[in-house]
């Protein structure tokens, strides 16, 4: 997910907050569903509140803690559009795998203390084939 989002940073931060405790492979298929529905931070922040909150939670439903995740991505949002891109801890519902994933894959900051797996199997590939500027 990081990889495919890593030019859309508000996608891959949505990604993130509904990739919490949940498999890609269950997640994959909501995020493509959300981002029909709301392609853009501008789409989902234009919608009346009560109609997305509806909308995600119900699409969020099979992963789990769908009214906390429907709350992050929409406040989340908010704090999206006027923030600097700079600290993505400072942003509603984004904690560390969020913040790690854009440092990563955004800024292309390796970050040494990743805990999740997948993100640590991508700090030693970068390890063993760091990017040299080239080509």
């Amino acid at each position: 997910m990081q990889e495919e989002f890593r030019n859309q940073p508000w996608k891959l931060l949505v990604g993130c907050i509904l990739l919490n405790q949940v498999s890609a492979k269950v997640a994959k298929p909501i995020w493509q569903k959300f981002f029909e529905m709301y392609p853009t931070p501008e789409s989902l922040h234009e919608a009346p509140t009560a109609t997305a909150l509806t909308d995600m939670t119900v699409l969020f439903r099979p992963l789990g803690f769908q009214n906390r995740r429907a709350t992050r991505v929409l406040c989340m949002t908010g704090d999206f559009l006027k923030w600097d891109g700079d600290d993505p801890l400072t942003l509603y519902g984004v904690g560390k795998y969020a913040a790690d994933s854009y440092n990563m894959f955004v800024k292309g900051q390796i970050v040494e203390d990743v805990k999740d797996k997948e993100l640590r199997n991508y700090v030693e590939w970068a390890h063993r084939y760091p990017y040299e500027g080239k080509g």
